[in-house]
């Protein structure tokens, strides 16, 4: 087993914490295809994490900064992402498929050729982000924010989705 130190917010106040997750500590090494399921990680300070197509099913990362990670064609089916700052991230081609992200910082994120099947969106802040070729089949976006540099699927109409723009100059 490999141990990682980690920075993680509690509450406003930094601490490090040793994590002995001998498959997060591949995922985090780089490796193509660790997996994961089901860990704690809420609050978690991952920036820049990179996991190309790892296999992180159901994991929390609620309030999880993950700004920055590479997660292209990883699979985040089921995952609480609630509150997750996934900031200019890398998500092209990944499964987010009936993932949780209320409240989630995606501005500048690549989302592009991802499935959002069936995840909530709600209040999620989706400016500048790229959504092309999306599958937002059954996805929430019910006061999700866009603006005029947000890429969206073809079809997908924003004011029927109940999205809100909003003017960045």
């Amino acid at each position: 087993m490999m141990a990682m130190g980690r920075m993680m917010e509690s509450r406003g106040t930094r601490s490090v914490v040793w994590l002995v997750v001998s498959a997060l500590a591949v995922l985090c090494a780089g490796w193509f295809h660790a997996r994961a399921t089901a860990l704690q990680m809420a609050g978690a300070y991952l920036e820049r994490m990179q996991a190309p197509g790892a296999q992180l099913m159901r994991m929390d990362f609620d309030r999880a900064v993950l700004r920055s990670s590479n997660l292209a064609r990883a699979c985040l089916d089921g995952c609480n992402l609630n509150q997750a700052d996934l900031s200019n991230a890398n998500l092209g081609g990944a499964s987010l498929r009936s993932a949780t992200l209320v409240g989630a910082n995606l501005q500048l994120a690549n989302l592009g050729a991802g499935s959002l099947r069936g995840a909530d969106l709600t209040n999620a802040h989706l400016e500048g982000a790229n959504l092309m070729a999306a599958d937002l089949y059954d996805a929430r976006l019910l006061g999700a924010t866009y603006n005029r540099y947000t890429t969206l699927p073809e079809g997908c109409d924003p004011s029927v989705s109940g999205m809100r723009f909003m003017d960045t100059h």
